[in-house]
């Protein structure tokens, strides 16, 4: 998905166990999905094998649709692979489709140095999507965590840096397990990890710390912010937006307003969208209220953590209880705690409908039920919604908006209106408009300002 031109060849060692003497052969692994603009180019990234003991200096390959091959395309690469057995990224240069749409396809790498390919293993499929234009992405952190748990506090400075570094293209959300505040959504759901603490992002990389991340490694400051870069570099086929309101005067319920739009037009779509309801503030007291606490005054930790000031209050906590043993931080303030979830796990079914048109804004009426024994106050709400891709579970795209007066003012980060270039009108609840009505309107302006305007 990501543009990586003149940047072909990222290695990862693996074993393998046969190798062709004195002939090219280069075995294909697997290929990435794509995603371009229209009359744009991009790369597919295909990881493949050299399966011969002869440096691979350049390829040719074909793409095919329907059996029907394109003509061969020739790449150089930047420098030789001369380790035979060795995994390695090709990025090859793909152009769009002369329409919008997402069309499953095949690579075929033909020639190695000029000669015919040996191996018999020289195809992967993906899909290429060609789009109107591209989506920046928002990149979603589910953090599994709970009170009890002395080592998830890591978990929590590794979303307050995220928060802090990435802003409204970054979405955490705080899931509980075996504490005051668990959720039985995501334990229904079968998505609660057997130890915490552990991190998901986009569904993409699922099970990994909350901090180190896919590396594993403590070798600099929070590195899952590495994937959270990865993941956000990758353009996204649909645009979301949201801006909940409550559905009734007794605020039993909210209506989460949201809104998708594709940048493709297809008969054949397998997305669908979830929502998460979340609390920010929660706390109490006594022991049930108290977040385990394993790094407090433990200087070494703090040597491990690279003097990481995001873990300093943990380290340095102001307030400490010991119970059995163990420190504990009493009153603990719980953020973006994940209250309650609706299609959590691939979305809501039929929530997006089979068939759309590119740059048509989907709209859906919805209600998140505000009825919960968990919930402390209702002026703490946000909501985010989740677009799913039904057929891998990843989440495409995402949004988030406070519930209260102002919601209609989180209908679209500053940034990602200025790549709209257009003035958008909302109701004051945070309908989308065809122009302006009269009374309160809510104006999003191209520059990606907001603004209250009267009508009379």
């Amino acid at each position: 998905m990501r543009n990586l031109a003149y940047h072909f060849i990222t290695f990862c060692f693996l074993t393998v166990g046969v190798l062709t003497a004195n002939a090219v052969s280069l075995k294909v692994v697997s290929a990435s999905d794509a995603m371009v603009a229209l009359e744009g180019e991009t790369t597919v990234d295909v990881t493949v094998i050299n399966e011969s003991d002869e440096p691979i200096t350049d390829v040719d390959f074909v793409l095919i649709v329907n059996k029907v091959k394109s003509s061969e395309v020739h790449v150089d690469l930047p420098q030789p692979v001369d380790i035979y057995g060795t995994s390695f990224v090709l990025s090859l240069p793909i152009s769009a489709d002369e329409e919008t749409g997402n069309v499953s396809k095949q690579v075929s790498v033909t020639k190695v140095n000029g000669a015919k390919n040996q191996s018999d293993d020289n195809k992967a499929d993906f899909t290429l999507f060609t789009l109107t234009q591209l989506e920046p992405r928002k990149v979603v952190m589910e953090e599994y965590t709970g009170l009890w748990c002395g080592f998830c506090p890591r978990g929590e400075a590794a979303l307050d840096r995220l928060q802090d570094e990435f802003g409204a293209r970054f979405i955490g959300i705080s899931v509980h397990s075996g504490d005051a505040i668990e959720n039985r959504d995501y334990v229904n759901a079968s998505l609660m990890p057997d130890a915490l603490p552990k991190a998901s992002l986009q569904r993409i990389y699922n099970g990994i710390d909350p901090y180190s991340g896919t590396s594993g490694s403590y070798n600099e400051v929070c590195p899952i912010r590495h994937d959270v870069e990865t993941i956000m570099a990758m353009p996204a086929e649909a645009a979301v937006e949201l801006a909940p309101a409550w559905a009734d005067d007794s605020r039993s319920s909210i209506n989460p307003n949201a809104r998708v739009t594709f940048r493709f037009s297809t008969s054949k779509a397998r997305y669908a969208i979830g929502y998460v309801l979340l609390e920010d503030s929660m706390t109490g007291t006594g022991r049930s209220w108290a977040q385990a606490n394993y790094y407090y005054k433990d200087e070494n930790a703090r040597g491990r953590f690279h003097g990481d000031e995001y873990m300093d209050r943990f380290f340095d906590a102001e307030e400490n209880v010991v119970y059995n043993g163990t420190n504990y931080i009493p009153d603990y303030v719980c953020r973006r705690v994940a209250i309650s979830a609706q299609g959590i796990q691939r979305g809501i079914a039929n929530s997006i409908p089979l068939e759309f048109t590119a740059d048509e804004t989907l709209t859906f009426d919805h209600s998140i039920s505000t009825v919960n024994t968990l919930i402390q106050d209702k002026d703490h709400f946000s909501v985010v919604a989740l677009l799913f891709n039904v057929n891998t579970g990843d989440i495409v795209n995402a949004a988030v908006a406070k519930l209260g007066d102002d919601s209609a003012m989180h209908i679209a980060a500053p940034q990602e209106a200025k790549a709209t270039g257009e003035t958008v009108w909302y109701s004051a609840n945070g309908q989308r408009l065809n122009g302006r009505v009269k009374g309160l309107n809510i104006v999003r302006l191209a520059d990606g300002s907001v603004k209250k305007v009267i009508v009379k």
